[in-house]
């Protein structure tokens, strides 16, 4: 019905639903984005020493199963050779020595270090020793 139609029966004016000012926000308050910000920086802070932690003692570790199999390599290879206590040895220089590793590969240190075989009952060093790389 129009308005024009209610004037003339005499009725009243047509009701009209109220809009109350009510604002609907979408999205979070400054206060809310911070404490979130907040929550990520302090997990960050107690996760990230540990992250770091667990990196350096998986290298270590790794290093030092390296070094075992080098000397387990350096002695074996001693060993079918005939070679005494204090021979010299380098896995380049000697004969046949690689296909004593896993894969006839040298291994390489996960830290960046490199290795030296040593002479023959000598264990075989990383240069990375100052960060625990020792066998």
């Amino acid at each position: 019905m129009s308005w024009d139609a209610h004037v003339g029966c005499g009725a009243s004016e047509p009701s009209v639903p109220v809009r109350l000012a009510h604002h609907s926000q979408s999205g979070f308050t400054l206060i809310e984005i911070m404490v979130v910000v907040l929550i990520i920086g302090v997990l960050t802070l107690v996760v990230l020493p540990n992250y770091l932690n667990a990196r350096t003692t998986a290298q270590k570790k790794a290093c030092i199963v390296n070094l075992t199999q080098i000397a387990g390599a350096k002695e074996a290879w001693a060993f079918e050779n005939r070679r005494g206590v204090g021979t010299l040895f380098d896995f380049v220089l000697a004969k046949g020595s690689l296909s004593y590793l896993k894969n006839s590969v040298l291994p390489v240190c996960s830290a960046g270090g490199s290795y030296t075989a040593n002479p023959v009952a000598i264990a075989p060093v990383c240069s990375q020793v100052v960060l625990g790389h020792t066998y």
